[in-house]
């Protein structure tokens, strides 16, 4: 879509496949909260794929939906609720934007998402907060 071909196209995307898995891994061995693991996890499958069309975006309302969850219950900036309901609305124009004016919204909305959940989960982590709040980890009661 950019005009850089096939090879840089793979080359990046393969990139991006390894650095994510990298991310998402470290979330999970971290055990931030189940939200964040979910919102990273989802988000970062928007990332793993090799197109983000405007439907493959409802992962994104999911993983939207686990970091407003987190949000209501930790606090989060102004910034970041007004950045959330701008990445709602991408898919509406997304095809439109792509067709015209070879912009990759889609990508970008998810890479954004990605981010946000990525700042979460380090905060999570690094404030200490209980791992699962209310909900099961399916594994050995942690201490």
């Amino acid at each position: 879509l950019l005009g850089g071909g096939a090879r840089l196209a793979y080359a990046a995307e393969g990139l991006a496949i390894l650095i994510t898995a990298a991310l998402v891994a470290r979330v999970w061995r971290r055990r931030a909260s189940l939200p964040l693991r979910a919102a990273t996890l989802l988000s970062g499958t928007l990332l793993a794929a090799p197109v983000a069309l405007f439907y493959d975006l409802v992962l994104g309302a999911v993983a939207a939906a686990w970091l407003i969850r987190d949000g209501r219950e930790a606090g989060f900036p102004t910034w970041e609720r007004s950045s959330l309901a701008l990445l709602f609305a991408v898919p509406f124009v997304s095809l439109g934007a792509g067709d015209r004016w070879h912009l990759p919204l889609a990508a970008l909305a998810a890479l954004a998402l990605f981010a946000l959940s990525i700042r979460h989960a380090l905060a999570d982590t690094l404030s200490g907060r209980a791992p699962a709040r209310g909900f099961s980890t399916c594994g050995p009661s942690r201490p």
